[in-house]
């Protein structure tokens, strides 16, 4: 049981983690797709084809189901919802890169650019917000959970 609990509060301070792996993750596959948007001028549905063949972005586990998505004859905007969905990512960061993809595509190259650079930002202010609030929140975590781990053991005895 106290096992469990120090488990439990572990994964807990981690989530943010977790969340700030996400959207770096997220922030890297943006600024390829703006190299590729400002040099190659492939459309947005072959860069993500050749992005998922691209080791950086295999953690992610965003773009295979993006791809099948696009090849089964989905719309872009509807297939980057969907595979967004499926992996599972925090509610906020979800809408902030469903606005991304709802921009994505609809303008000529200096507007995908800024696109871009914009939501770049915007990920960039998020993840300066959580940096330190994880530290806190691991430390605390962690913390909490052997204290209550060291609480069910004498309750136990």
């Amino acid at each position: 049981m106290a096992i469990t609990v120090i488990l439990t509060a572990n994964y807990l301070g981690r989530s943010i983690s977790m969340r700030i792996k996400s959207l770096e993750d997220f922030s890297l596959l943006i600024r390829s797709v703006k190299t590729y948007i400002g040099f190659s001028k492939m459309p947005i549905t072959q860069i993500m084809r050749k992005l998922e063949n691209e080791q950086n972005f295999s953690s992610l586990g965003f773009l295979p189901s993006l791809n099948e998505k696009l090849d089964n004859g989905m719309d872009f905007y509807e297939a980057w919802c969907e595979s967004l969905s499926e992996i599972g990512i925090n509610p906020a960061d979800t809408e902030l890169l469903q606005a991304f993809a709802e921009s994505l595509g609809g303008s000529d190259v200096n507007g995908q650019l800024e696109n871009c650079d914009m939501f770049l930002s915007l990920i960039e202010t998020r993840l300066e917000s959580l940096r330190p609030k994880a530290e806190t929140r691991i430390k605390v975590c962690n913390s909490l959970g052997v204290l209550l781990a060291g609480l069910a053991v004498i309750i136990l005895i």
